[in-house]
């Protein structure tokens, strides 16, 4: 049989003093802390695993994050199990279309929340089949026979206008944040494979360490999720790092 062993960690970084990243497992939301599940795979299961990177003033971007997380666990409680990819591919999006509404409407109530958004990246299993989901600059990446592959594109504009002497942190889609937002999504069965092993990561990560040290860590780490945000805080990185990652396993 196939499992999936899920590990995460969320840790606030060297200079915030508060974690507007948000961590996703099933039904269990969290941050500031690691967890661990083991979650089977067949035809009748399903589970989901995400990022979220609040953005905007004072408490704003922790909730933001929060919320966008809440309401993709709460539509991913009704998800269509035998459902083909155009009517999974419209759920996801009416679930992204939801908690971006909601996000508006709460910054629009509440002036110190005005602005407010989130990154999403989520890397979903129904049945026996694999997605991914994200909006934003927060990432998935796979890493198969030692090689790390990553599977969305920002949506920033350094990567919109492919001109990298941008900054990396200015974001051109977010779910919430401005009027308009989008969740991109992909089916990744068939390109599933015993051993490989699926990263969803904020940018306190990525931004601070490049994917040959995080490709280079992977192959050789014990504790791979220790050993990068050690390394992020090595490189000086100020913010909130997150990281899950999903190790597909046949027994």
């Amino acid at each position: 049989k196939t499992i999936i062993r899920i590990t995460s960690v969320s840790d606030v970084g060297a200079v915030r003093s508060n974690n507007e990243d948000c961590v996703l497992i099933n039904s269990v939301i969290f941050r500031d802390s690691s967890y661990k599940e083991v979650i089977p795979v067949s035809k009748d299961t399903f589970w989901a695993a995400a990022v979220a990177d609040g953005m905007g003033g004072a408490a704003a971007g922790e909730t933001a994050s929060a919320m966008v997380l809440a309401e993709f666990s709460r539509g991913m409680k009704n998800v269509p199990l035998k459902a083909d990819f155009n009517t999974l591919k419209i759920y996801m999006e009416s679930i992204c279309s939801g908690a971006h509404n909601l996000i508006l409407e709460e910054s629009r109530r509440d002036p110190d929340k005005a602005g407010m958004g989130t990154t999403l990246a989520a890397v979903i299993g129904i049945g026996e089949s694999f997605y991914r989901v994200h909006a934003g600059d927060s990432r998935v990446y796979r890493f198969r026979s030692g090689v790390l592959t990553r599977l969305t594109r920002d949506h920033s504009l350094r990567e919109d206008t492919g001109n990298n002497s941008l900054p990396s942190n200015i974001i051109t889609n977010s779910i919430g944040g401005s009027d308009s937002s989008f969740c991109d999504f992909d089916i990744l069965s068939g390109k599933v494979l015993p051993e490989d092993r699926f990263l969803i990561c904020s940018d306190g990560l990525h931004d601070y360490v490049t994917d040959d040290i995080i490709e280079k860590i992977l192959a050789s780490s014990g504790s791979p999720l220790d050993d990068l945000v050690s390394a992020a805080y090595n490189q000086g990185a100020p913010d909130n790092i997150s990281i899950i990652q999903l190790e597909i396993v046949d027994e």
